[in-house]
């Protein structure tokens, strides 16, 4: 949540809010000098909750709430002209059972929104394209660490990692890099088949 936020304060936004259903907290982030700034909001909550200019729900577990019930919450937490961005698993597209009550076919996601909301408008996430690789660099400084400790002749990774670990070096020089416009959501189009459904509501 702490790089949500910071990425929304570096965009002229005044203050973000944030909620996680998991511990029932609320965190208030705001910048000062470049810095921020994030303060427990534990008192006067009802006060805090509301006249928001947007809401926004990505990765919400609704397996746990009632995403009608949910759409109320964020309803009301909206102040007029307030909007509402809100992502779903597109369950047209997957069908992961795991994923079940996070996903929504296009269909029946819109009739939900739109009986709360007058003004929707739906977005699909890209997908990357399978040229784009992300090399797991994490995890392979934690191996080469870790044999550092137990080969320090390098004979075992000679024997069994370093032709492999040439391989994807290869591949990493080869492959391109990543546009940031691959990353921001487009207008959806009938007949596309994206992973995540994306909608923007306005509250009249």
């Amino acid at each position: 949540m702490y790089n949500s936020a910071k990425i929304l304060l570096k965009n002229d936004t005044k203050e973000v809010i944030t909620y996680s259903n998991k511990d029932d907290k609320i965190f208030s982030y705001t910048k000062n000098n470049d810095k921020i700034k994030f303060t427990p909001i534990d008192e006067k909550r009802n006060e805090v909750l509301q006249n928001f200019d947007c809401v926004i729900a990505f990765e919400t577990n609704f397996g746990k709430l009632n995403f009608e019930n949910s759409l109320d919450e964020f309803f009301n937490l909206l102040k007029k002209d307030g909007k509402l961005i809100i992502s779903v698993i597109n369950s047209d597209k997957i069908k992961i059972e795991q994923f079940l009550d996070n996903s929504f076919s296009k269909k029946k996601f819109l009739k939900i929104l739109e009986k709360k909301f007058n003004n929707v408008e739906l977005y699909s996430q890209r997908q990357l394209l399978e040229e784009y690789e992300n090399e797991p660099s994490s995890i392979r400084k934690i191996s080469a660490d870790f044999l550092k400790k137990i080969d320090k002749n390098r004979t075992f990774y000679i024997k069994h990692f370093q032709k492999k670990m040439k391989e994807m070096d290869e591949r990493k020089n080869q492959a391109k890099e990543i546009p940031n416009s691959d990353y921001l959501p487009e207008k959806y189009i009938e007949g596309s088949d994206p992973h995540y459904l994306i909608a923007i509501c306005k509250k009249y």
